[in-house]
């Protein structure tokens, strides 16, 4: 794990067909349903990385019950 948060938790991955590895940010549905902001703090968060990061990246949410 590479970090843990209010909402859910940051892991490590590794792309199959490529060879590097990712992170995967693993959120809980039900902090998504109780927490409105959640979604446009994911949108900002994203948008910084996208304004920020000079390599190409994937960004993998997994969102579950």
């Amino acid at each position: 794990m590479l970090g843990k948060g209010s909402f859910g938790e940051v892991r490590q991955a590794s792309n199959i067909k490529g060879n590097f590895d990712c992170a995967v940010k693993i959120i809980k549905k039900s902090a998504i349903q109780k927490n409105k902001i959640l979604v446009e703090l994911m949108q900002n968060e994203l948008k910084v990385l996208e304004e920020t990061v000079y390599i190409n990246f994937w960004l993998i949410l997994i969102i579950y019950n």
